[in-house]
């Protein structure tokens, strides 16, 4: 028995879709970057790690750690004007007690290239 059944003709339907919003344009990251010295404890770091960038204390020292062997460590990816806000507490959080030190680390911003 032979089907009579022929499917409808289609046609395709484009339809231009118009943004009702803008585009979200984000700001670039920038790193904050912490540099070795003779002068700060670990103890020190980490402290300093877990109170300004609220991470915990084994990512703190898992940071102490690389500065130590690597003379710098990225500590944070943030904009701009946050990433200098870091920078800037970073430097004027002190001296290490242990140590016997009263000047703070060091540490810089650089712009993020991955």
């Amino acid at each position: 028995m032979a089907s009579s059944f022929k499917p409808p003709k289609t046609s395709t339907v484009t339809k231009q879709v118009t943004r009702t919003r803008p585009r979200t344009k984000f700001e670039p990251l920038w790193y904050v970057i912490l540099h070795d010295d003779q002068l700060h404890t670990y103890q020190y770091v980490i402290e300093m790690l877990t109170k300004l960038f609220h991470v915990s204390a084994q990512e703190a020292l898992m940071r102490a750690i690389e500065v130590d062997t690597q003379s710098v460590t990225i500590v944070a990816r943030l904009a701009k004007a946050k990433a200098q806000q870091k920078r800037d507490e970073v430097m004027n959080y002190g001296g290490d007690p242990l140590m016997g030190t009263s000047v703070s680390m060091k540490a810089s911003i650089e712009p993020r290239d991955d």
